[in-house]
């Protein structure tokens, strides 16, 4: 290889066994080096000084995670991706979703499960007509299995 020359635009890639010392001049800037006896995450370089002046800083390669990240398909579930949501907020392809602490569902006034005995559908509402609860328009959930539904309040009315 032969030495950079200062009086020119500078290389724009180089290689060698020692990476170029910081301060050097005849490197332009964004030039790439490829350190030929270097490890992983010191193998490749790229100029971020001037041609004056070079910094080569290494380039790492991606970690699991931005390669999850990078790999993911927007609104869709895959195994040992990250979950992105799509342009309408939507995901589809999950399963089994796991919570520690509280749910809050913002206008969704029906959920429906399939089970093994059938669908379940949760619907909230208002108290029913004629109900007597002590409190200010109280939530109902009515839950549905089959042709049989189930009122019971959202709440402790007491």
């Amino acid at each position: 290889m032969t030495p950079p020359d200062p009086t020119a635009a500078g290389f724009i890639g180089s290689s060698g066994n020692t990476v170029p010392a910081n301060g050097t001049s005849g490197y332009a800037t964004g030039c790439t080096f490829v350190h030929t006896d270097g490890g992983e995450g010191t193998a490749f370089y790229i100029n971020e000084g001037t041609n004056a002046s070079c910094l080569f800083v290494a380039v790492a390669g991606l970690t699991a995670a931005q390669e999850a990240l990078l790999s993911a398909t927007a609104g869709t579930a895959t195994a040992s991706k990250a979950v992105v949501l799509d342009a309408s907020k939507d995901i589809a392809g999950l399963n089994d979703v796991g919570i520690g602490g509280t749910l809050t569902v913002v206008d969704a006034p029906v959920l429906t499960a399939e089970t093994a005995v059938g669908s379940v559908t949760l619907t909230t509402t208002k108290a029913p007509a004629g109900a007597t609860t002590g409190k200010d328009d109280p939530k109902y959930i009515t839950i549905k299995i089959g042709a049989t539904s189930y009122v019971i309040p959202a709440w402790p009315l007491a």
